[in-house]
């Protein structure tokens, strides 16, 4: 059976929460981002798919901002069972069979303005189980003015990642309309370094090779490309 697992890009978080005991908590926490050139409003658009279990499911999504690396954390939004289901009520472990069966979502505005301008800021997302099924959360993208964006948002520049998955070497390339100072790094899930590689000035179509580091394990990473003020975000797959 054809199966819709991720948006747009390969390697969606997958909570497999079926079956799990209620009250179970499971967090993703982002990498820090610096907001503080930032002259506007914040966005924090995601994608995400979710089905009950039956009408009885209370499982919940909450949503956290933090401006401290995640020393103390304040809540922004919870979405209940009703909300985030995208599909119908199934007693079977779900999967999405397409992009049909996801929402879009954002916060901004004043539920974001006192981050507006913070350096750390880092995003958690919480899903805390009810009875019900298996989530999954894709497309995180936060933004603002300055172009801080994931790649295929509307500030795309055209980055490809490819193999992806991949076993030990990635191939990448983008496109500057203009002159910038390019680093790449590779961070893990709660945005911790691994590895980093500085490509000095460039501008117009930019490749280069990315060699899996030693000791990395399998699974899912991000790829961050800073241009400047403009830093953009790639999830990518070790196998």
């Amino acid at each position: 059976e054809e199966t819709q697992t991720f948006y747009t890009w390969p390697g969606s978080v997958k909570l497999s929460s079926f079956g799990s005991t209620p009250g179970k908590r499971y967090s993703l926490v982002s990498p820090s981002y610096d907001f503080s050139t930032l002259n506007g409003e914040l966005h924090l658009r995601f994608k995400y798919a979710y089905a009950k279990r039956s009408s009885n499911s209370n499982d919940e999504l909450k949503i956290y901002i933090s401006s401290n690396c995640g020393l103390t954390w304040t809540l922004r939004r919870t979405i209940d069972a009703n909300e985030l289901a995208s599909a119908g009520v199934t007693n079977q472990a779900f999967t999405p069979a397409s992009t049909q069966e996801w929402k879009s979502d954002s916060i901004s505005g004043n539920l974001l303005a006192p981050w507006a301008s913070r350096t750390n800021v880092r995003v958690r997302f919480e899903f805390i189980t009810g009875g019900g099924n298996n989530f999954y959360l894709d497309d995180i993208n936060i933004s603002g003015p300055t172009g801080i964006e994931e790649a295929g948002s509307p500030a795309d520049i055209d980055w490809e990642v490819l193999p992806n998955p991949a076993q030990d070497v990635l191939e990448t390339g983008f496109y500057l309309t203009q002159p910038a100072e390019v680093e790449l790094r590779m961070l893990d899930v709660t945005g911790r370094s691994l590895w980093s590689k500085n490509l000095g000035n460039q501008s117009g179509q930019v490749n280069t090779q990315i060699n899996r580091p030693g000791g990395l394990s399998s699974g899912m990473y991000l790829l961050q490309l800073r241009a400047e003020s403009r830093v953009f975000y790639h999830r990518i797959v070790w196998q």
